[in-house]
């Protein structure tokens, strides 16, 4: 029996009813929305990873349609972690908005042209591991916006002097230790040029990004009118 790719498929499920939480239990808001966005890529690239490694569908297209996918994930968690830290007004953080934008099409559009170049090297029950151009730039692209909304994240939690406020995003930075540690893994393989582990880091940090996923959809939920109120059933009849 071919076992590969079943942990994506049980993360792709698990985010699957996440995403169903997210569409019932909260406000719909700018942070809840991107929440909801992220949890849906999640769970897509996951999806994708399983048809890709199980499935056998091996061909470059399918391998670039799951680039895709995780291409926008770094674009919209920065511009969430923004909003919550109140820095999508301030010049610099988005001007490097705009960078990441510009760059995250640019990858989009070349990896369209050249979706041929796409080859899948190995898969395993965990990870799938990639072979794509531009590998160096696009670890760059990547990691880049994900460090940076971390240290924004970081600094907001420090400054913020309510109880209150900082119990509310400890869940969050708890759950953003997560995703941060493949990035903070490849900068370090890139400096030792390891390859071959190198090229699946996008897809170990997919993985790591359900444990996210659940302080992200936590966080939606304390950020909805439904937080002093658990009783789903209560909810659903039309409490209010």
């Amino acid at each position: 029996m071919n076992w590969d790719g079943i942990i994506s498929l049980l993360l792709a499920t698990l985010e699957t009813l996440l995403i169903i939480n997210l569409l019932i239990f909260v406000d719909k808001n700018k942070q809840n929305n991107l929440v909801l966005i992220l949890v849906t890529l999640f769970a897509s690239y996951q999806m994708m990873e399983f048809l890709i490694c199980n499935q056998e569908l091996k061909l470059p297209i399918f391998t670039y349609i799951a680039f895709l996918i995780i291409t926008l994930i770094p674009i919209i968690n920065y511009f969430f972690i923004l909003i919550i830290t109140n820095n999508l007004t301030i010049k610099i953080f988005s001007l490097l908005g705009i960078l990441f934008v510009i760059s995250g099409l640019f990858f989009i559009v070349f990896y369209g042209i050249n979706y041929h170049l796409f080859k899948v090297e190995k898969c395993s029950l965990f990870y799938a591991t990639y072979n794509y151009p531009l590998e160096f730039l696009y670890g760059l692209y990547y990691y880049s916006p994900i460090l940076i909304s971390f240290l924004l994240l970081l600094k907001l939690i420090r400054n913020t002097n309510k109880l209150e406020g900082r119990k509310k995003l400890l869940p969050l930075l708890i759950g953003y230790f997560f995703i941060i540690i493949p990035p903070v893994l490849g900068f370090t393989l890139l400096l030792f040029n390891f390859e071959l582990l190198l090229k699946s880091m996008e897809s170990i940090l997919c993985k790591f990004a359900f444990f996210y996923a659940l302080c992200l959809s936590y966080y939606s939920l304390s950020n909805s009118k439904f937080k002093d109120e658990r009783n789903y059933l209560k909810y659903l009849s039309g409490y209010k």
